[in-house]
């Protein structure tokens, strides 16, 4: 008891000595550090700080901001209080950092073994264990909502690891880099699994474009393929490759098949309307109405200030111009372009003899003139009866052929026939005959049996 007594008596006087001249105490030195209101010195024992429970802790009244406690159960360690929540102060051996809840600070049963991280901690080299579990969560950041202004990130120096960049509640997925003041998406993630590389709007599985949105320009991005031996069905229907031929191929799923593309000044015919892809219609319209890369490609292939105009035409290589028309659908012949074969001799038979008879028609006199016409009138019989006997006979008389002179006065007009004539029988002779060939000269429509189709020029876009 005495012995007691003087170990409290010599602990007073020492700490009235220490509080007295320099405010400090020191227990186990007798000239604690100068900044420190407390010093424990000692080579062989340590601190012990009070120890005790979560829920214990927990329990604590009112503590006071840099209250420290080490808890026994659940994660077992030091943890001090900030003035408004417990902290875990990291276990350097270890460094194992569960972090649960969004940052609230709170430790509750939703994370039982776990803990959150004080603002802007200092780490080196953690170790995060993977668990056993298909889907561990090593390290599991999730925010307390998924609204607005409640994003996830980790941010690894210039890049941001980011749920949620356009800050709609979205679970998209991105990886940007600091651009300026702004973090850019490099690599974009959708909930729908699109992939966008430069943009945050994927409309494919794999989108490279910068404007994949829009229907006129898709912005920029082109896509790098290397060369593969591997066979086309062992690569799949789909799969595309380079050629070091100088062509891309794709896979049908069992041979790999060339995939051609038009070269500028490329002629084909099809059903299409009106320009598609690059391909433009010959129609004879100004060379203006194009866009001034095709007008660029169709000055450089020779074409004037109009596009040739195919309606009617046929593909021909004539030596002609190229990309001109010319020529007709119709041909009008000529004695040149018939046959040549002799027809069967026009002239008749020169032997033998034979004869002609001529009947020229009736000629009229004038009928102009006075003149008179002296004719016989032939005997009659009178009265019927009698025979002639140099006189008068019974019942009858004979008038025997006067001659009359018709008055010569007035016009008048006479009919001659003019008697038919035969040729002499005796000679040989021949006839010339002219054969007409009844045509009018009309031209020949040449055009064949056809089918109705456009033709296109490719000028690209």
């Amino acid at each position: 008891m005495k012995r007691n007594i003087l170990s409290i008596f010599v602990f007073t006087a020492i700490f009235t000595y220490t509080t007295n001249t320099r405010a400090q105490v020191g227990i186990g030195t007798s000239s604690p550090g100068a900044s420190a209101q407390l010093e424990v010195s000692s080579t062989t024992k340590g601190f012990l700080p009070p120890r005790m429970t979560s829920t214990q802790r927990a329990a604590i009244s009112s503590p006071s901001a840099g209250l420290m406690v080490y808890q026994t159960d659940a994660t077992a360690g030091l943890y001090y209080f900030d003035g408004s929540s417990w902290l875990y102060i990291v276990n350097s051996e270890s460094n194992i950092l569960p972090v649960i809840n969004g940052g609230t600070g709170v430790n509750t049963s939703t994370g039982a073994g776990s803990v959150v991280l004080s603002t802007s901690p200092t780490l080196t080299t953690p170790t995060i264990s993977s668990g056993s579990v298909q889907f561990p969560n090593s390290l599991y950041i999730l925010p307390t909502t998924h609204a607005t202004s409640k994003r996830a990130s980790l941010r690894l120096d210039e890049w941001l690891l980011y749920q949620d960049i356009s800050a709609d509640g979205t679970k998209n997925f991105t990886i940007t880099e600091r651009d300026g003041g702004n973090f850019t998406s490099r690599f974009f993630i959708n909930v729908g699994g699109n992939i966008g590389i430069g943009n945050i709007t994927p409309n494919a599985r794999l989108d490279i474009r910068t404007s994949p949105t829009s229907t006129t320009n898709p912005g920029e991005g082109y896509l790098g393929l290397g060369t593969t031996s591997t066979a086309a069905n062992t690569a799949g229907a789909g799969a595309v490759r380079y050629n070091t031929s100088g062509a891309l191929e794709f896979s049908n799923g069992t041979s790999w098949i060339a995939v051609t593309t038009p070269s500028f000044g490329d002629i084909k015919t099809g059903i299409q309307a009106s320009d598609h892809n690059g391909w433009i219609r010959l129609n004879g319209r100004a060379k203006t109405t194009l866009t001034a890369s095709q007008q660029a490609q169709a000055t450089a292939l020779g074409i004037g200030a109009n596009l040739p105009d195919a309606t009617d035409a046929y593909l021909v290589q004539n030596g002609a111009t190229l990309g001109s028309v010319s020529g007709s659908n119709q041909r009008t012949i000529t004695q040149a372009n018939l046959p040549l074969y002799n027809l069967p001799a026009a002239t008749t038979s020169s032997s033998g003899s034979h004869s002609h008879t001529v009947d020229p028609a009736a000629v009229n006199t004038n009928t102009t003139g006075s003149h008179s016409h002296t004719g016989t009138v032939g005997g009659h019989n009178w009265n019927g009866g009698g025979a002639y006997a140099g006189g008068f006979d019974a019942g009858g008389f004979a008038l025997y052929n006067p001659t009359l002179t018709i008055n010569s006065a007035g016009d008048h007009a006479h009919s001659v026939d003019i008697p038919s004539t035969t040729s002499s029988t005796d000679g040989a002779h021949t006839h010339s005959v002219t054969v007409s060939s009844g045509g009018s000269g009309t031209a020949i429509t040449i055009n064949p049996r056809s089918l109705s189709v456009n033709t296109f020029i490719y000028l690209g876009n």
